[in-house]
Formats: structure tokens, sequence, C-alpha cells
């Protein structure tokens, strides 16, 4: 999925910085004269607290991997990272953005190609919201004999349900969060929801389960034949955005539905994914639409050399990008080391990570050779914000404000 994690990109009043000041130097290049120009990347990065101890860094290269500017950081509080240079505005310029996790000594690592000068968001905003307690005591949930409803779901909810003495919900929601919940019994067709708008305070509530409203909005998903499927909805009630329902299939599933309100979300997301072997496909949509008949992407690729110094890739179908994810095998060290790359769409892809980590802030302890190809994959976006490439929509994170559709098409070394 697109990776996966697209966050919102706001655009200040200094629309993408083009970088195109009227400041410009002359220089020799392979006996022809480049203009240079003052090129400018700026990176936004949010306040998050977190339990978690972690640095982070970005930085600005070229194609030989030299660090034009960039710097380690923190969201301990909002800060600008400004990285201003003379450039050829007709030059490749690359990010290079990771994250280390001191308290598991990870390193998340990520290159970006072809990245133009302008504005970036490197995350949202986030804080521990308040939280309070939720109890729903449901009465009348069972059906004679019959088991208490087993198709129960629920949003922002941090905690679970129990059978003594009648159904009883106990949880946890973030302060001001909207609450859905729904229940299905086996004698009946569609399942039943209780719904809070807004949840400001402690909540303890006695409910009638022969009371409560249907759904009546079914979501039908048909998916090709395969050996593992998951199936994930996502609602969005204001900017608040919530996990409905996830569902695992280890032998395969040609099909799922469930009911649900349609009226209570302003917008709804399909998240399905599914694997033949080493070949996975993924498929996100974002907007109104319930039923989804799902076909394999009409891109493919082919790995024609595995080598992470000498990746290369030909590929066939109209798409939007790639993305190359490597991993550390020397089981010496004690640092987990995976490393991407996100690239603009081309019919053969070639990689070699040698120069966009030959300058990393701290020498890797281990060598680029002990890393291997993990995962391939290619995306089809119907809706890469504001003219940007993949990598550069990438950089900023899922966005999901907009009706749109991803796909993508991957090869995995794990089910080789």
């Amino acid at each position: 999925m697109r990776l996966h994690l697209f966050i919102i990109v706001l655009l200040g009043c200094v629309l993408f910085f083009q970088g195109c000041s009227k400041d410009s130097t002359i220089h020799q290049e392979d006996g022809e004269q480049v203009e240079q120009v003052l090129l400018t990347y700026e990176f936004i990065v949010p306040y998050i607290e977190s339990t978690i101890v972690s640095t982070s860094g970005v930085f600005v290269i070229d194609d030989t991997g030299s660090i034009l500017g960039g710097q380690e950081y923190d969201h301990t509080a909002e800060q600008t990272i400004s990285v201003t240079f003379m450039g050829d505005p007709d030059a490749r310029y690359h990010v290079n953005k990771y994250d280390r996790i001191e308290d598991y000594d990870e390193y998340h690592f990520g290159t970006y190609l072809d990245i133009s000068p302008g504005q970036y968001y490197l995350g949202e905003h986030s804080e521990f919201a308040e939280s309070h307690n939720v109890v729903l005591n449901i009465e009348n949930a069972a059906v004679g004999n019959d088991p208490i409803p087993n198709d129960i779901v629920y949003t922002n909810f941090h905690g679970g349900y129990s059978v003594q003495n009648g159904l009883i919900v106990n949880g946890i929601v973030s302060n001001e969060e909207a609450f859905y919940i729904s229940f299905k019994k086996a004698n009946e067709e569609y399942p039943r929801y209780h719904f809070i708008e807004s949840v400001t305070s402690d909540i303890e509530e006695n409910i009638d389960y022969n009371e409560l409203p249907f759904a009546y909005d079914v979501m039908n998903i048909t998916i090709p034949e395969n050996n593992h499927a998951d199936f994930r909805f996502v609602g969005t009630i204001g900017t608040n955005t919530s996990m409905i329902r996830r569902e695992y299939f280890t032998e395969g599933a040609s099909s799922y539905s469930w009911g649900l309100s349609g009226s209570v979300f302003d917008r709804m997301r399909t998240d399905v994914s599914y694997r033949n072997g080493s070949r996975g496909y993924t498929y996100v949509y974002n907007g109104s639409t319930l039923n989804h008949d799902i076909t394999i992407p009409d891109f493919d690729f082919n790995i024609d050399e595995y080598s992470v110094t000498n990746t290369k890739i030909s590929t066939s179908g109209n798409y939007s990008g790639y993305l190359s994810h490597y991993y550390n095998l020397n089981y010496e060290t004690t640092i987990d080391f995976d490393y991407w790359i996100v690239g603009k769409a081309s019919e053969i892809i070639e990689i070699d990570v040698s120069p966009y980590l030959a300058n990393f802030i701290e020498p890797l302890p281990f060598s680029i050779n002990d890393m291997v190809l993990n995962i391939v994959t290619l995306y089809k976006d119907s809706d890469i914000q504001s003219n940007q490439s993949l990598p550069e929509d990438l950089i900023n994170g899922p966005e999901y404000e907009n009706e749109s559709l991803v796909e993508t098409t991957s090869w995995y070394r794990a089910y080789e």
C-alpha cells in the first residue's frame, strides 16, 4: 500500500519556492557554459509527542551522493529546515530522509529521486489526546442459545468486549473523537450499530440491542484468485480517520462483504491486498463507492538483476513510479537497517545504492553488499497531489482527502 504508507500538502504563500532567484552564476561543464540559480528546499518538521526516543535526518544530495545541505532533527518542536544552494535547475537532485529508532537500534532510510525545489511536510502534528472510558452494556444481544454476535467492529477504540452476563463493551476513546460500533446476529441479515458523534467525557450506557438501528449499506468486494487476502475498511468522520474492520484470510478469499451505515461517514477508504506466491497486489480506494470489483493491475515488471549495486528491472504498462526496498542481512551487527529508493516511472529501472549511502551522516556498521533486495513495488496513483511526481508525493506521506485510487504490483523476497 501506498506506503503508505499521502499526508496533506500545505502550500504556503511562497508556493513551492521554485528556487529561481534572480541571482545566478555561470560555470563551465564539459566545455559548455551552464547557468546556476539559487535553489531552495524547505522541509517542515512537525511536533510529535512520543515515548520512543528517535532521531531523524533530511538531506539534499546530488547524483554522486554529495550532501548539498540538510541536518538531523527530532520532533520535540515544530521547525523548518531550509537547504539553499547554487545549482543547475535542469540537474537531478535527491532527498535522503531517515529515522533512527534509538530504543530499538533501528534505521528506516529512504532516498527520493528527482525532487524539485519546493516545500515539503515531513509528517503531521501529533499529541497524546485526553481520553475517556466508554462502557456499553448491551442487553438482548443473544438469541436463545445462539452465541453473542461475533461480527463486532468499532472505531478509535482501545479495549475489547466480554460476554459475561450479556455483552459488555469496555475501552478508551480519545477526546472529541467520534465512536461507531456495529454488531450482527446470526439470524439477522444486517448488522445493527451505535454511533456517538463526539466523546467528550466518560460514558456508560445501557443499550437494548433490539432498539439499535440497522446498518443497511452493504459493501461488496470481489478480488482475483489468491492464496492470501487482507480486507480493510476505513471510515472518516470529519477530520477523524478510524479503522472499522480488518480481516485476514490466510488461505485466500475471492469476495467479502459487510454492512455499515454509510450516512455516518463523510468519506470511506477501502484497502485490499492479496498475494499469489512472491507476487502481491494492493487496491486502495478513497471515496464514496461501496462496491468494488477488483482486478489485477494492468502494469507489471520483471527483475533482471538482483544485486544491491546493480538492480535492473524491466517494466510494462502505465504506472506512476516505483519503490525498491532493501534490508541488511549481516546478523553480526545489532542494527536493524532497512532502506528504500523511490523513483519515477521508467521502462527500464537501474539502481546502484552506493552513491546514495556513500555520505551517510554515520558510517554504516556493515558493508553495502550485506544488503539484499527485499521488495519491489510499482505504483499507479490516480491522484498524485499538486502535479508532483510519486517520489515527491511520498516524502509527505499518505493523504486521503481527495477521491483517489492507488494500485500496486509487488514482488516479495519472503514469498519466493
